[in-house]
């Protein structure tokens, strides 16, 4: 597996000791703009509304059945997707019960996160792994015990029994208390006022160090071109698309010579974005942008000799029909 800077070329450092790729240059990629994009069949269009009759319960599947098309017409779109996968590093200071650690005071600290070789995960797989920093560990008599491993209850403040929670230590002479017998208090639930100490469990030493937290993040901007109708872009999140072009690299130039404008100005936002939004605190890794084409086609058709449409969209042909001409009212029970 490679290290991270065996990704980038040319790293340098950045004002805070983080390595950064070199932007590669902002040439043009090839882009081919004649791209044929299929139109959907009535077959498929008929019998994408019937799946979607069949699965709500109170649509009849009649309209389906029995629907005559009257155009297919294809507003079919693409989607842009920048992924960014960064890495960012901290530093925390950390102390825990002490399990036979060796104090190392006298190594080399390092004075940046940066510093420390750590092997590149799976890239644009989320994750995180920490890890104590050499040089840091020391170990001590834990402070809140005094190296006793015990501390006095603060329930009861040692005497091992506290008031009665069923009658407040108020006796009565109507009836006597079940839970104290009418002696007003019960017994703590410590052990005879004394508790394990909870900063070193017992073992009357601590183990003080600085952790250093990895955390690998994939950032993603997403963007959908105008398709020219009143489809909602919104649930074109959960279809997939044809992906139609690709690129990844260390950092990927912006496109700008495909045949839709806005995805050639998106492209440049997008970079300029994460650049400016991830850098400042974490390191980039690896770049991957991609242009999904997105089938939509609004299908017009007449029922009972009343009009109506509804759109097929995405690779899995789901349906949005905000009027479905046969509707039940039903409960369920």
């Amino acid at each position: 597996m490679s290290q991270p800077s065996q990704l980038m070329s040319d790293p340098i450092i950045n004002p805070e000791g983080k390595s950064v790729p070199t932007p590669n240059p902002a040439v043009p990629l090839p882009v081919d703009p004649n791209w044929s994009l299929p139109a959907i069949t009535e077959d498929v269009a008929k019998e994408s509304l019937l799946e979607y009759a069949s699965d709500k319960l109170c649509y009849g599947t009649s309209p389906a059945k029995n629907l005559e098309v009257k155009e297919l017409r294809p507003f079919n779109t693409y989607r842009y997707r920048l992924e960014s996968f960064t890495e960012s590093r901290v530093f925390e200071k950390q102390i825990k019960p002490y399990e036979g650690e060796k104090d190392d005071k006298g190594a080399k600290v390092p004075k940046s996160p940066w510093e420390i070789p750590v092997r590149c995960p799976v890239l644009f797989k989320d994750g995180e792994q920490k890890m104590p920093v050499v040089g840091t560990t020391s170990i001590k008599t834990c402070d809140l015990c005094k190296g006793k491993g015990t501390v006095t209850c603060g329930e009861c403040s040692g005497s091992g029994t506290v008031q009665c929670s069923a009658c407040y230590g108020i006796l009565r002479t109507d009836e006597v208390c079940s839970s104290c017998h009418d002696f007003g208090t019960q017994n703590c639930v410590c052990y005879k006022g004394i508790l394990l100490c909870n900063v070193c469990s017992g073992k009357k030493q601590v183990a003080s160090f600085t952790q250093m937290v990895i955390t690998w993040k994939t950032e993603t901007y997403e963007f959908v071109a105008d398709h020219n109708t009143d489809f909602p872009t919104d649930k074109f999140k959960k279809v997939q698309g044809e992906k139609i072009f690709t690129d990844e690299q260390p950092l990927v130039p912006p496109i700008v010579n495909f045949h839709r404008q806005s995805i050639n100005t998106t492209s440049q936002e997008a970079l300029e974005y994460h650049q400016s939004e991830l850098s400042s605190s974490s390191r980039m890794l690896r770049q991957r942008q991609s242009i999904e084409w997105l089938p939509l086609t609004r299908v017009h058709y007449e029922w009972k000799e009343s009009e109506y449409s509804y759109y097929v969209y995405g690779k899995e042909n789901r349906v949005y029909a905000e009027k479905y001409p046969q509707k039940f009212h039903c409960s369920v029970m």
